[in-house]
């Protein structure tokens, strides 16, 4: 019973991995996901202003309130990702309070358009209560103030065309944006991101929030790798081929045992 007792400790033990979400810019002048299955919030429906009660999106629910509004702007700002309307917080909304955005289902993917980049904007990726990890977009400007970035097949951009409306690149020229891309990796999804800016003086802008319809999605190609956030309280990950495991060799290390008793 020593060696099963062991046996069960090796199997149910495991190693607890980190939580950790990849973050990834697509190909500069990019307005929208590589991926083709999902759904997108662009904002453009709703009427400009502050937003004090939930928003029911079609990709999840934004949480605001009075203290912590959500801004619709309009689309015609030197700063919009697109020329179109956008959710902003900080500045715009008067707040440096977060607005929630809360999935149905737990997600592995969520992508958007980050709008006249700086380095004040913060985001907060949670599975329940349990924060995963943190991210601020000082590491977005930090690597875009090299001169150039190589994605992950090899291609080289200037970092120049980073600066300047996806669409219109002599618009606001001297600002960044890219579409970002973040990946749960070791098997984690989180349920609820959290936007929210450093101070009130500038202004978070983003668009065209994405998340999968379906299956999963794994960086490559052309996009282009920033960081790994990492959860600061080791919240251990799941581990599907535990089960399975538990199963193909609990008959066998219970057979062994009983022969044993028997002989």
């Amino acid at each position: 019973m020593v060696a099963l007792s062991a046996l069960f400790s090796v199997l149910l033990g495991g190693s607890a991995a980190h939580a950790q979400i990849g973050i990834y810019l697509n190909a500069p002048r990019t307005s929208n996901s590589i991926f083709s299955n999902t759904k997108v919030e662009t904002f453009n429906a709703l009427a400009t202003g502050n937003i004090t009660s939930d928003y029911t999106s079609v990709i999840g629910t934004y949480h605001a309130t009075a203290s912590a509004p959500l801004n619709i702007e309009r689309g015609n700002v030197a700063w919009a990702f697109d020329g179109t309307k956008h959710m902003a917080v900080g500045a715009q909304s008067g707040s440096t309070g977060a607005v929630s955005l809360l999935f149905a289902n737990r997600q592995s993917y969520f992508g958007f358009g980050w709008a006249a980049g700086d380095s004040q904007n913060r985001m907060d990726f949670y599975r329940g209560n349990t924060l995963l990890g943190s991210f601020s977009t000082a590491t977005i400007q930090s690597i875009l103030g090299g001169s150039t970035v190589t994605a992950i097949n090899g291609s080289t951009y200037n970092t120049s065309t980073y600066r300047g409306q996806p669409a219109s690149p002599s618009t606001n020229s001297g600002e960044n944006y890219a579409f970002v891309n973040f990946f749960a990796k070791n098997g984690f999804q989180f349920d609820r991101i959290d936007f929210w800016n450093n101070n009130r003086s500038s202004g978070f802008e983003s668009d065209n929030h994405t998340i999968l319809t379906s299956g999963s999605a794994s960086p490559s190609g052309s996009l282009v790798y920033v960081t790994s956030t990492v959860n600061p309280v080791g919240l251990s990950a799941p581990e599907p081929s535990l089960s399975l495991g538990l199963l193909l060799v609990l008959p066998i290390a219970l057979g062994f045992t009983k022969r044993r008793a028997v002989a």
